[in-house]
């Protein structure tokens, strides 16, 4: 990540489907002792469509192995267990663990039972877009006024905002810049 925000929206994505909050993960990029990670540049903010599926994949293998420690924890058969909302409960029962607890539960060790890897075949994606400038040039000082800017752009399914707003933000800025 250079700027693309992957820490919050990584985040937000794995804990929606964990059901954990987003303060609750952590990213850990270009980490040595971790997994050797391979990307291929974020080339037009596609990051989160190439990794979304991956992350996805990974928290569902996350929630599979906590099902077998929670099962464990509540002295029950792993078939019983369901995982909603961030709790693993007991079918047709008030009783249950969060994944929280399972993970404080199971900490202390080099690895953890949870850790999990997600891969799924890089994607490549072609969205549109159109971004219109009208702009005024002073024929006698060459001076240029942006008089305003129109950006339509093929966004999809908005995880997060403001970073979608700030990217947009950031990549007219960019435009203008290279253009003037």
């Amino acid at each position: 990540s250079h700027g693309q925000s992957h820490e919050t929206v990584y985040a937000d994505l794995v804990a929606d489907a964990m059901g954990v909050t987003p303060e609750s993960v952590q990213l850990r990029q270009g980490d040595p002792d971790g997994p050797q990670l391979m990307g291929a540049g974020t080339i037009g903010s596609r990051s989160t469509q190439a990794a979304a599926a991956a992350l996805k994949v990974a928290a569902d293998e996350v929630i599979r192995k906590g099902t077998e420690l929670a099962a464990g924890m509540l002295e029950t058969a792993v078939a019983d267990v369901e995982f909603r909302e961030g709790q693993y409960v007991i079918k047709g029962t008030d009783r249950k663990v969060s994944m929280q607890e399972v993970i404080r539960k199971h900490a202390g060790g080099v690895t953890h039972p949870l850790d999990s890897m997600g891969e799924v075949p890089t994607i490549r994606t072609f969205p549109s877009g159109a971004h219109i400038a009208e702009v005024e040039i002073d024929p006698d000082t060459g001076r240029v006024r942006v008089a305003s800017i129109t950006s339509v752009d093929d966004i999809g399914r908005i995880i997060n905002l403001p970073i979608v707003e700030g990217q947009i933000h950031g990549g007219v800025a960019q435009g203008v810049g290279q253009a003037l």
